[in-house]
């Protein structure tokens, strides 16, 4: 009785969303593209994790159902008065993802590019939600190069080329190294695997209903090579 009531309860769902709006990050805001506003735009949103009810659960999830998280779609569907549009653009992934079993991702196939490029086009500006899958991250989950899995990049870079106005929203377990998009994307949000209520923290921050005060508690790699990054001394 009271496993029934204890979880998922409101107290629960509430302090979950405000530790989740509390991690999250804003690494770069060029051009006073964020806040986006809350009435008149056409906004396109873009990258299988986006749609994704299960990644932002992440690795850590023990007993916890799937596809329970809030998604980053469903979060900014809350907001009505835009024009909100979305197109996968590619699947990160080929198959079921599991703990146990190796993720494949997606390297190949670029069918949904032109889809996802034609709705850019015609859009005031173009949220993309990418980065790593849940289960990227735990014990036996390292990584030999810090870059987009799949070919995210590849889809950033053709959405760039017709509407740069783009806010990139970062799904991951770590760091990334992404010298292009730090160099290019006007805005850059750092909103990790946050659980449940994952997309409610994400759309309350990129709509200015809650002001991003997470700090990096990591350093950021240009390349994959400069780890180990220490905090007092520089690699020989």
């Amino acid at each position: 009785k009271r496993e029934q009531k204890v979880i998922g309860s409101k107290a629960n769902n509430e302090a979950v969303l405000d530790m989740a709006k509390k991690s999250i990050v804003l690494l770069k805001n060029e051009g006073r593209l964020l806040p986006l506003k809350k009435s008149g735009q056409k906004i396109a949103l873009i990258g299988a994790l986006a749609n994704d009810k299960n990644s932002p659960l992440g690795s850590w999830r023990i007993a916890s159902d799937d596809n329970t998280a809030v998604s980053v779609l469903e979060g900014m569907q809350q907001y009505k008065n835009n024009e909100l549009t979305f197109e996968k653009g590619t699947d990160l992934i080929t198959r079921k993802a599991t703990f146990v079993s190796e993720l494949v991702f997606n390297t190949t196939d670029t069918s949904g590019f032109d889809a996802a490029v034609a709705l850019a086009k015609k859009s005031d500006v173009v949220v993309m939600v990418l980065g790593e899958h849940g289960f990227q991250t735990g014990e036996g989950r390292s990584r030999t190069d810090l870059n987009f899995p799949g070919n995210q990049q590849q889809l950033l870079e053709a959405v760039y080329k017709v509407n740069p106005n783009i806010v990139l929203v970062l799904n991951n377990g770590r760091p990334l190294s992404l010298p292009w998009a730090y160099e290019n994307i006007p805005a850059i949000v750092e909103a990790w695997q946050l659980g449940t209520q994952t997309g409610n923290a994400v759309a309350q921050v990129l709509y200015g209903d809650y002001n991003p005060s997470g700090k990096m508690p990591v350093s950021v790699p240009r390349n994959v090579g400069q780890c180990p990054i220490h905090y007092n001394s520089f690699n020989t």
